[in-house]
């Protein structure tokens, strides 16, 4: 079931690994399979590892239709973006480090810093702090699904949407980018914005 799409996230969570936007387990990615069906990694499993025979397919419920794992605690969160979202074809969800620093201090990374934070990744927002996989960070991402493919997650991590897993690809990796350069430009002091 969905063997072109598993082997496609597979490849995405190698590229995600090896970018340092995942680290060990956590996060989780997903792509849509068609309209009912979703193909997601799943939980507690090292992303850079696995395998497309390990990713699960779920329906739009998060009954797992086929696949050896347990659906993540996130799933709400990703049917919630794709149901706001219909050209949203790839969510990602990640901690990497440069976003999560400016998620911890409450900022949203800057986005008259450098050219490609509006050619790429875009507007972010910041969605205030609910724990992970609860009812209460559904609601609190809920404002922003429609109109923000980047959210940054209070005291938590990052979203990224895309069209599909490219461009989804691309825009987390440009936010961290653009994080890490933009915390660097302001231990320097004094940077200058773009007019």
């Amino acid at each position: 079931m969905l063997e072109a799409e598993r082997e496609e996230l597979s490849r995405l969570c190698r590229r995600l690994y090896e970018s340092g936007i995942l680290a060990g387990s956590e996060g989780n990615v997903s792509i849509r399979g068609g309209d009912d069906r979703l193909v997601i990694t799943p939980s507690s499993r090292h992303k850079g590892s696995l395998a497309p025979e390990d990713m699960l397919v779920t329906d739009m419920t998060g009954s797992l239709l086929e696949g050896q794992g347990r659906v993540t605690k996130e799933f709400p969160l990703h049917k919630m973006i794709y149901e706001a979202r219909p050209d949203v074809k790839c969510i990602i969800h990640a901690h990497p480090v440069a976003c999560c620093a400016y998620a911890i201090a409450g900022r949203p990374i800057p986005e008259d810093y450098l050219l490609q934070m509006k050619e790429i990744v875009g507007s972010t927002a910041l969605a205030p702090y609910a724990p992970a996989g609860s009812r209460e960070l559904v609601e609190a991402v809920r404002p922003f699904a429609g109109s923000y493919n980047t959210i940054l997650l209070q005291n938590h991590g990052l979203l990224c949407c895309g069209k599909n897993l490219e461009d989804a690809l691309c825009r987390c990796e440009t936010a961290e980018h653009i994080a890490q350069s933009s915390i660097w430009a302001e231990l320097l002091g004094n940077p200058r914005l773009i007019r």
